[in-house]
């Protein structure tokens, strides 16, 4: 389920397209007339077919075959999804614990007669909505999962 390096893909496109014309090439000297009422093959178009052979192997397939060996790695690694779900519970459970604190302290400045700034009001409301949302992620990732498993 990783992601294929773009080169990596241009790489298989040219490699698949030298080979269709490496095929095409054999295909022409399978086809080589003869001389002679059948004979002797000819030479002329022997030559040609084998100049055309030997310039496909030193301008396409030999830098192509370089190039290969210098891919380290072919694609990009991805994090599996049950790891992503595990820190999300993670993380939603750390949120809780903050809202707690949060809250407590709240409580505890309005005791004191103390004034509390708005965006400090408004952050657990905003909390519950993102907890609310992670909440329901993690409940629907056997979905996700199999969505995913599709997908690729």
């Amino acid at each position: 389920m990783e992601e294929i390096k773009q080169s990596v893909k241009d790489w298989q496109t040219e490699v698949n397209s030298t080979i269709s014309e490496a095929e095409r090439l054999t295909e022409e000297k399978g086809k080589n007339p003869r001389c002679f009422k059948g004979l002797r093959p000819n030479c002329i178009t022997g030559y040609k077919h084998s100049k055309k052979a030997f310039k496909l192997k030193r301008d396409d397939i030999g830098p192509l075959l370089l190039q290969e060996e210098k891919f380290d790695s072919v694609s990009y690694p991805t994090i599996p999804l049950e790891k992503n779900f595990d820190k999300l519970r993670d993380d939603v459970l750390k949120l809780k614990n903050a809202k707690v604190k949060v809250q407590r302290k709240v409580k505890e400045a309005k005791n004191n007669v103390e004034e509390i700034e708005e965006a400090v009001k408004k952050w657990p409301e905003d909390v519950d909505s993102i907890i609310v949302e992670a909440e329901e992620l993690i409940e629907n990732q056997n979905q996700i999962s199999v969505y995913n498993f599709f997908l690729c």
